[in-house]
């Protein structure tokens, strides 16, 4: 048994507490496995998830109360009653559902850790059942491979349980995506709602993107990597400029003025392996843009965005990351150039201020029940 799965799960069980006196051993196998693989059984279409979502929903009444439960890990269990107090549009959350299910977590040596924890934690008075039952639940369970199962019939006939489970890198975007949902559906024809995702290098600006992008039909990205300086502007003068790293008054000229409509437009690449402007990069008609990376908050852009978050991180996992992404000559890089540079302009601009959602350091849930949609 490892200390740190006892750990986390004796934080998870004692905040379900009360949800856990009137359950059985075989509930908690299945939040373990809920942390451990997400909604990854899953395989169905978009449309199936919001058939199954609509003829769940038909039978519940609206409820205000938690919208999300954490279980461990980046996973939550979204409430299915706050959902639809909070009026959650069921065909955004089916795919958001289908999302998170497509991109769920596989840790399968984490969840033989929680079954093998299962047992202390019992014995520990942690949770409610005798050590023998919860062993030879677990026992038992194993013997049947390990499979997803259902809750119990003493915990359904007592909280009637309805909910679906988020997790993955998709899931502490929710709030997020749907905020650009409701403008979508509020954006007027033949406009297009605009998005801005700051932050510190590492922090998972790109993947953010590359999700919401996937959620969003496809939406194009334009990456604030293809605004880096050419050698015309890089003076020691510009660089103490807090954002001066970017080529902020060319995106100004050559994208600004095209994100609010969704006429297709295209920009210049430059192309640091070359020190030049390089291929041309082309945004496609539609709706939906979103703009990644750092300095895309600078003021000389902020507001050409509809929707902002600035992703933040600690320094050590920031090290961890780049160094694991793009080795130690680069990390080397990072940490005596651009990170500095990062650092100075979002202390003069205070980016992470005018964002309207913040990302904070070692966040692995979606934002917590103060960003919950009202």
């Amino acid at each position: 048994m490892k200390h740190a799965v006892y750990q986390e799960l004796s934080q998870t069980f004692t905040s379900l507490k009360v949800q856990l006196l009137k359950a059985e051993p075989i509930d908690c196998i299945k939040l373990c496995y809920q942390r451990a693989f997400g909604a990854a059984h899953f395989c169905g279409t978009p449309q199936e998830a919001l058939d199954a979502l609509q003829k769940e929903c038909s039978g519940l009444c609206a409820k205000e109360g938690h919208l999300l439960t954490p279980i461990g890990g980046d996973a939550v269990r979204i409430s299915l009653r706050a959902a639809l107090f909070w009026q959650i549009p069921l065909p955004f959350l089916a795919r958001f559902f289908c999302l998170c299910a497509a991109h769920a977590p596989q840790d399968a040596a984490w969840f033989s850790d929680a079954l093998d924890a299962l047992e202390p934690l019992c014995a520990d008075g942690v949770l409610p059942f005798a050590p023998e039952d919860m062993r030879k639940a677990c026992r038992d369970y194993r013997a049947q491979g390990c499979p997803p199962v259902s809750h119990s019939e003493t915990l359904r006939a007592a909280y009637d349980p309805h909910y679906r489970v988020l997790s993955g890198k998709p899931a502490r975007l929710l709030f997020l995506a749907l905020r650009i949902a409701q403008k979508l559906e509020q954006a007027a024809p033949g406009t297009r709602v605009a998005v801005a995702l700051d932050g510190f290098a590492g922090a998972g600006k790109t993947t953010a993107a590359a999700l919401l992008s996937e959620l969003f039909d496809g939406a194009p990205m334009v990456a604030m990597d293809d605004f880096f300086l050419p050698p015309s502007l890089r003076k020691p003068q510009r660089f103490a400029q807090p954002g001066g790293n970017v080529h902020y008054e060319r995106f100004a000229d050559e994208v600004s003025p095209h994100l609010h409509s969704a006429a297709p437009f295209s920009y210049r690449r430059f192309d640091c392996s070359q020190m030049d402007y390089g291929d041309t990069r082309n945004i496609a008609a539609g709706p939906l843009v979103i703009v990644e990376g750092s300095y895309a908050l600078h003021p000389f852009m902020r507001t050409s965005y509809d929707v902002t978050a600035f992703f933040d991180i600690e320094p050590a996992e920031q090290q961890r990351r780049i160094l694991k992404r793009n080795g130690a000559a680069m990390l080397a890089r990072f940490l005596s150039e651009w990170i500095p540079l990062e650092h100075a302009y979002e202390s003069a601009f205070q980016a992470r201020r005018h964002a309207d959602f913040l990302f904070p350091a070692g966040s692995h849930r979606p934002l917590d029940s103060e960003a919950e949609p009202c």
